[in-house]
């Protein structure tokens, strides 16, 4: 058996580097090939949104070619849906516009979960920044502590 080198063909994959973000440090399996293929997922969570968005197929293409300025049409999205068309992958560049008609927006929470990243709205930002207060306010609570026993330790000597 051949060892497991990380190549496709004769291009070597070197994907060793540092995160961008520590945020996206995320331990990947690298040595699995197609690891990292989201299709069959991608397809359910697109057919899915459709299914529960209220709207038939020609709504949902019909408002993302407004959207996208470019013709969508219903059996586009079937191409996109159902499972045994790999030669039709849903476009990233799309995504913004598919999640904005259905109002379903897990095939982008998706994403950002399986790259290490927790996805917030912007209405919850407010949370992260009344977390990080509250750290803050705790180390200074510390710190005062801290000083308050050197003065008594002092005048105690």
């Amino acid at each position: 058996m051949a060892p497991k080198d990380n190549t496709l063909g004769s291009t070597a994959c070197n994907l060793a580097h540092e995160p961008l973000s520590p945020v996206a440090n995320v331990e990947h399996d690298f040595e699995l090939p197609g690891g990292h293929n989201d299709d069959a997922l991608t397809r359910g969570l697109l057919a899915d949104a459709i299914k529960h968005s209220g709207k038939s197929r020609e709504q949902i293409a019909g408002c993302m070619s407004f959207l996208l300025a470019t013709t969508v049409t219903a059996e586009t999205l079937n191409n996109f849906s159902v499972e045994g068309r790999p030669a039709h992958g849903f476009p990233l560049a799309w995504t913004r516009a598919f999640c904005t008609v259905t109002g379903d927006w897990r095939l982008i929470q998706h994403l950002a979960e399986q790259a290490g990243f927790l996805l917030l709205a912007n209405g919850d930002a407010d949370l992260v920044s009344l977390g990080e207060l509250v750290v803050q306010q705790e180390r200074a609570r510390r710190e005062v502590e801290r000083h308050a026993n050197n003065i008594i330790a002092r005048r105690d000597e």
